[in-house]
């Protein structure tokens, strides 16, 4: 199985991982869903989206 910190791994950006170990932990994702969203391109999209504001809310929580 793979584990969080290996995905974490794949994530060049401090400011992505800091927004995917947040959505992991707000969503209660399993590492399945992680991987999904990662490969998904999550982060990238919601930064293209017009309310790009609610990426940098998401990244300045604690």
């Amino acid at each position: 199985m793979e584990s969080l910190y290996r995905i974490n791994q794949y994530i060049a950006s401090a400011e992505k991982r800091g927004f995917y170990e947040i959505e992991t932990i707000k969503s209660n994702w399993s590492v399945r869903e992680l991987r999904k969203q990662v490969i998904g391109l999550l982060y990238e999209r919601l930064a293209k989206n017009k309310n790009s504001g609610d990426v940098i809310k998401l990244r300045q929580k604690p």
